[in-house]
């Protein structure tokens, strides 16, 4: 066997007819690990194709859950958001209503009908769920659904 020296002598130590290199530990006998120690090593680390497996369908299965019980809240959420933004419709047209000297409801203008509540600085941008068709007879206000199917009250 030739004589290492240095740094890489005391890291590696070259043996047997193959000549392959080993990791030079240290253990009772000195500083050196037999081929059988580094053979019954090999293959212990890392993990196995059904370790990976496991782990990336039970990651699949917990996002899947995640999923599903966030649908449920958006949805609860555009309902929300739904009621609330037709509690703000009426509540701009009743202030219009009452800030104008005649007391009457605003001719439907606009994509949503409500382009004279936005003049008067009573809303701000134009309606997402609903959409002001002016009053009916009974001088109620008249706001449809610009989604039909949408489940808003």
């Amino acid at each position: 066997s030739r004589e290492l020296r240095g740094f890489a002598g005391f890291l590696f130590k070259k043996i047997g007819p193959f000549d392959d290199p080993i990791i030079v530990t240290e253990s009772e006998g000195g500083w050196e690990m037999t081929r059988t120690e580094r053979w019954s090593k090999r293959g212990q680390s890392g993990f196995t194709n059904m370790e990976m497996l496991l782990a990336t369908s039970g990651s699949a299965a917990l996002a899947g859950l995640i999923m599903m019980s966030s649908g449920d809240q958006v949805g609860a959420a555009e309902d929300v958001a739904c009621a609330t933004e037709l509690e703000v419709l009426h509540t701009a047209l009743d202030a219009y209503m009452l800030t104008e000297g005649e007391m009457d409801y605003p001719a439907p203008s606009g994509v949503d009908g409500l382009e004279s509540l936005r003049d008067e600085n009573l809303l701000r941008k134009e309606s997402q769920y609903w959409r002001y068709d002016g009053v009916d007879a009974s001088n109620k206000v008249v706001l449809s659904p610009t989604n039909p199917e949408a489940d808003c009250i």
